[in-house]
């Protein structure tokens, strides 16, 4: 059984490096489809990274390289394999790896935007390994010097490809003298400790992902030499993660959008410390974000959240929250503002999502007639502190 295991960890993990580079071989690298590259099934790659390392080896070249042929539908190849790759055991650390550099990476570059959804839908199932909570944005990567000395010494942005070589090199060889000791290398601690002074963008963090993952892989995730590069991968998996949500928060299209306030709400939800004020707090942001963008596909990403985890009680409430009802407790101000969604939107899915989500905070059964919730609230209001009443007509 071990024996039988281990063979399906083998094929699954080349399943999955197939699905990464069939994913490069659709894009350009500025994430532009691209209608000629040299795809791979599974075994096709199995094959070809055999070959290679016997080549490699042997120092000789047994096979020519493959050709290039069109893609037709690019687009469509690329959703596919980041399912694929989606769909991969999540369990392996270097599955997960994978897909945190696709994620990364197509998040903010594909042009296709069921790819970009997909990204999103994928960013709190991979993302709660890691403990993401935030998003980060572009902004958040200038730099602070006050002065022209701190300003020369710290650079004019995020680092480039070629100033990511030397530490990169110096992780590497300090890895390798740690495992050659087995045991901790102060000098790998330190080759850590630059990487995490470094202001990196997406591109740049993606690469970073990548040579830890491929260190560990070769040495050992669990090695315990080679635990300070884990904690190191792990933060710059969730700093990856953490920038792919930021971009799928302000994208131009609102399917990417809703499915990124999806996620971070998911992850503000499942969090191991979900319910304390930290975590009820970050929710609360992420749900005043869905309600205030402008797509109703977007609020209905939120809505849906109210409807599966119920509101967050242990946060402040947001901004805009000015009534005396509102200000009560934050079930009357969330559903104060799902009761405003009704009157404006008297059908369709919102609507039915917006009934939905009062009846997970009332704690009643389930009820799609809005006259019926319009005068709930009105009695809660009645009881709770005297004020206005909403009305509203049969729908």
């Amino acid at each position: 059984m071990a024996a039988l295991a281990a063979c399906v960890a083998f094929v699954s993990c080349h399943s999955l490096g197939a699905n990464v580079w069939n994913l490069g071989q659709v894009h350009d690298q500025d994430g532009r489809p691209s209608r000629y590259g040299n795809l791979r099934s599974p075994i096709e790659h199995l094959l070809s990274e055999f070959v290679a390392s016997t080549e490699e080896l042997g120092g000789l070249r047994l096979t020519a390289e493959a050709s290039n042929s069109r893609i037709e539908d690019p687009l469509g190849v690329c959703l596919d394999n980041l399912i694929a790759l989606s769909n991969g055991s999540r369990r392996s650390p270097y599955a997960r790896a994978l897909l945190v550099q696709m994620i990364t990476w197509l998040s903010g570059d594909c042009t296709y935007t069921l790819s970009r959804e997909r990204c999103a839908l994928e960013i709190a199932s991979v993302g709660k390994w890691y403990g993401l909570l935030q998003p980060r944005y572009p902004e958040s990567l200038e730099r602070t010097s006050d002065t022209p000395e701190e300003a020369a010494v710290e650079g004019d942005g995020p680092a480039t490809a070629e100033q990511l070589v030397a530490p990169i090199a110096e992780l590497i060889r300090t890895s390798k003298f740690a495992v050659a000791l087995h045991s901790a290398n102060p000098e790998l601690d330190a080759a850590c400790e630059t990487v995490r002074q470094l202001l990196v963008d997406r591109n740049g963090v993606r690469r970073l992902v990548a040579v830890t993952a491929l260190v560990l892989r070769k040495h050992g995730f669990d090695a315990p030499e080679l635990a300070q590069l884990r904690r190191l991968h792990d933060e710059l998996c969730r700093d990856a993660l953490a920038m792919a949500l930021g971009e799928a928060l302000r994208d131009p299209d609102p399917l990417p959008r809703a499915a990124g306030v999806g996620a971070w709400i998911r992850l503000a939800r499942i969090a191991p410390s979900a319910g304390t004020p930290e975590t009820d707090t970050i929710a609360t942001e992420a749900l005043a974000t869905g309600f205030l963008d402008p797509s109703p596909l977007v609020v209905l990403a939120a809505v849906k959240a109210i409807e599966t985890y119920g509101v967050p009680e242990n946060a402040p409430l947001p901004t805009g929250t000015d009534s005396s009802v509102e200000a009560a407790s934050a079930e009357m101000m969330w559903m104060s503002r799902l009761v405003a969604l009704m009157t404006r939107l008297p059908e369709g899915p919102l609507h039915v999502a917006t009934c939905d989500a009062m009846a997970r905070i009332a704690g009643e059964e389930r009820n799609l007639h809005a006259e019926y919730w319009i005068e709930r609230w009105n009695a809660i209001q009645r009881a709770a502190v005297p004020g206005p009443s909403v009305e509203g007509g049969r729908s």
